[in-house]
């Protein structure tokens, strides 16, 4: 009987991680949680955590990129001139890119 319960404890453990893969992030993949003068904090979805976070000018010029650590990150601002940026978050396949003004 032991034998029994071990052997279909096995089987449905073998078949639910077999199916098991890893999700997709959701619609939201990043969103901006507040903008202050020369800083924006953002917030980014699980997946993208160990990613990068890359800036660039309006003309798509690369200007810097960094490491994503957290799901929440600050992106300073304070040495770079008024306009519009293009902030680009990307890991592996992934990627997702909008447009920030700094005034």
């Amino acid at each position: 009987m032991k034998k029994t319960t071990a052997l279909l404890v096995l089987l449905f453990l073998a078949t639910t991680v077999s199916f098991a893969k890893m999700k997709q992030p959701a619609p939201d993949f990043v969103r901006i949680l507040h903008s202050k003068k020369h800083t924006l904090f953002i917030k980014v979805n699980r997946f993208f955590v160990g990613g990068t976070v890359e800036i660039y000018s309006a003309k798509k010029k690369f200007l810097e990129a960094d490491v994503l650590p957290h799901e929440l990150t600050k992106i300073f601002f304070d040495d770079a001139p008024s306009g519009k940026y293009i902030i680009k978050v990307k890991k592996g396949k992934m990627s997702f890119e909008f447009e920030y003004k700094n005034s």
